[in-house]
């Protein structure tokens, strides 16, 4: 999916949306103030994007103005999403609220960073979370957004796949590295969490790759440290692609390509070329330097929850020779990194 807006002008809003299928017409969600939906099929016709072989039909615009939204001058906060799959296509951003900049921060967790988003996004017109889970192609539309001057993403996408183009649009890249043995505890309570009932619509939002793990973590033995090492003996194909090296396949893998020596060298050079590289571990400087870089304290409050339980369990996983060897690229990426961030590390008071 591609979209963009050509312009605002207050009293009338004009852009367009591109679906991944040429034959389809859009609909888009008007999102007003007052939390009011308005539903509208593309009304504006774009012949550019037929001449180009992008649609069929070229009905792929919207036309927006007081027509159909009468308050549409007074809307500070006016947001259009695609109906289908529920994407944002555009906010109006408010000079005296949104930073004008383009962040990505790779983050290879997949534990619940709701209020790290949060505190974040309050401060861009167009935010992104999960990122990890749009297509190539809906990707790079959310990449080179038309129009898009505050803009936030963060997730676990393909570094090697996206780096190129972040670049040319100019965006400020960012990575925050967690310890591999708790992050592994915390995907394994994680999926846990997902296996119950009641959180259907979080496993709906992190699900891409987590369906096959959430059984196995189901009657995972947390508290059984032999029972761990059996779960892991015989832990499937599929198992151990999922937990293997999750940062270094984030930074240096191509898509399904199995992590090797070779690639902790690619994602340190990576890392080295990102504008802020960081980790829990040392939080506090990676939210300083974050705010000299971006020029706003975006991350406010927020710190890295930290469990008794995850310390705990990820002892209980360095001990595990098969977990060890799964994270041994990680392991290596990891130590290196942390000891550029510790030496670079602010100078307590």
């Amino acid at each position: 999916m591609r979209f963009g807006t050509d312009f605002d002008e207050g009293h009338k809003i004009k852009g367009f949306m591109l679906p991944d299928n040429p034959t389809k017409t859009p609909k888009i969600q008007i999102r007003l103030d007052d939390g009011s939906v308005v539903e509208m099929t593309a009304n504006d016709h774009r012949q550019d994007l037929i001449d180009m072989g992008l649609h069929s039909t070229g009905y792929i615009g919207f036309y927006i103005d007081e027509s159909s939204i009468p308050s549409l001058r007074e809307q500070k906060g006016i947001e259009i999403w695609d109906n289908d799959d529920n994407i944002l296509i555009y906010r109006r951003s408010d000079p005296r609220v949104h930073i004008e900049k383009k962040i990505i921060l790779f983050d290879a967790s997949i534990s619940s960073k709701t209020e790290f988003f949060n505190t974040v996004s309050a401060h861009f017109a167009m935010n992104y979370d999960s990122v990890e889970q749009y297509t190539f192609d809906t990707m790079v539309g959310l990449i080179y957004i038309w129009g898009a001057v505050s803009q936030f993403m963060m997730g676990r996408p393909s570094y090697m796949r996206h780096s190129g183009l972040l670049k040319q649009r100019e965006f400020i890249t960012v990575a925050l590295l967690d310890n591999p043995f708790e992050e592994m505890a915390k995907r394994l309570m994680f999926l846990k969490l997902l296996s119950k009932p009641n959180n259907s619509i979080v496993l709906e939002r992190n699900a891409k790759g987590l369906l096959p793990m959430v059984e196995f973590a189901r009657d995972f033995p947390f508290e059984d440290h032999r029972a761990m090492k059996k779960y892991f003996a015989g832990a499937s194909h599929d198992f151990k692609r999922f937990f293997q090296d999750p940062m270094t396949q984030m930074l240096a893998c191509e898509v399904d390509e199995k992590p090797t020596w070779r690639h902790v060298t690619m994602a340190l050079g990576n890392l080295a070329a990102m504008d802020v590289v960081g980790t829990r571990q040392h939080f506090s400087d990676f939210k300083v330097i974050l705010a000299d870089v971006v020029g706003a304290n975006i991350l406010g409050n927020c710190t890295p929850i930290s469990l008794p339980s995850v310390k705990i369990i990820s002892e209980r996983l360095e001990k595990i020779s098969a977990v060890t060897k799964l994270l041994e690229n990680d392991l290596a990426l990891y130590s290196y990194a942390a000891e550029a961030v510790e030496a670079n590390a602010m100078p307590k008071p």
